[in-house]
């Protein structure tokens, strides 16, 4: 464990290529500061960086790293798994994806989308039109 550790803030560095997750279910645990910030703490020393964020879904306590190459996230994914952390791993053009066909099924459903530059609302995305969020065809 890394002495003296100190909880990181949430998003302390902008948003990398490349994200890895750390999970760990908590189906009957509560999740005490305590044991966030244990779980937190190893997380760390495995991934080798601090995470961007981190949440709770359901009984599902999400950690997520940010990396530059998949090599690293690669490594990192692998150190995690071998300490018995799930762990997901994906690039900005899947995320996009995602974002693309989740964006798409709400608009179908009759909801109205828009899509905002981080820093700046008053910026609205074509995300209608941007080949990054388009729905990929396969071969």
């Amino acid at each position: 464990m890394l002495k003296n550790f100190t909880m990181p803030k949430k998003f302390s560095y902008p948003k990398r290529p490349i994200t890895l997750t750390a999970e760990v279910n908590m189906i009957g645990e509560r999740l005490t500061g305590k044991i966030k910030k244990k779980i937190i703490n190893r997380a760390t020393e495995l991934a080798g960086t601090v995470p961007f964020d981190w949440m709770i879904h359901g009984y599902l306590f999400v950690a997520f790293f940010g990396f530059d190459s998949m090599e690293t996230a690669l490594a990192a994914q692998a150190r995690l798994q071998d300490s018995n952390f799930h762990s997901h791993l994906w690039d900005e053009d899947v995320e996009n994806q995602i974002a693309g066909k989740v964006m798409r099924q709400a608009e179908a459903e009759g909801y109205e989308v828009s899509l905002h530059l981080h820093n700046d609302e008053s910026v609205e995305l074509d995300w209608k039109n941007d080949p990054a969020f388009a729905e990929k065809k396969s071969n």
